[in-house]
């Protein structure tokens, strides 16, 4: 069984995800992401330390962490040999001037480094439950071309 199918035959309980998102985004995640493993991280040098330490199944970046290094921590997830295969999934907790951009840049980014999904937080109504399955359902899909 491979290991993508084995994390979705676990319970919810069981899955370790690593999130590294700015302040505003883990005060967002945090309650709904409750009885998961999550490890919180806000800087770029605490998420390469946490790659270290542990196995994850899930990797869930906010847009705006360690003042943009999103994609700097992509790229070190993807260099990171435990961790090359691990889904990994971009999460934008809040409305912004710039969101177009923002995906403009991620669907850039999608073509060079293999990552899931760019979750929107508004384009699923800021509804706690369908965010907290977008961002489960990762675990259970392939790469998939971004849909926004």
């Amino acid at each position: 069984m491979d290991a993508q199918k084995e994390t979705s035959a676990r319970s919810v309980s069981e899955i370790n995800i690593l999130l590294a998102e700015d302040l505003d985004g883990l005060r967002r995640l945090s309650p709904l992401l409750a009885g998961i493993k999550v490890s919180f991280v806000q800087t770029m040098t605490y998420a390469k330390n946490k790659l270290d330490e542990g196995n994850f199944d899930l990797i869930v970046t906010g847009v705006h962490f360690d003042d943009s290094s999103a994609v700097d921590f992509l790229k070190a997830v993807r260099e990171h040999d435990r961790h090359k295969k691990t889904p990994f999934v971009f999460i934008r907790t809040r409305s912004s001037s710039i969101a177009k951009m923002i995906q403009e840049n991620i669907a850039i980014l999608h073509k060079v480094y293999e990552f899931h999904d760019l979750i929107e937080t508004e384009h699923l109504g800021e509804d706690d439950v369908l965010i907290r399955d977008a961002i489960i359902a990762c675990l259970k899909q392939d790469k998939k071309p971004l849909l926004t």
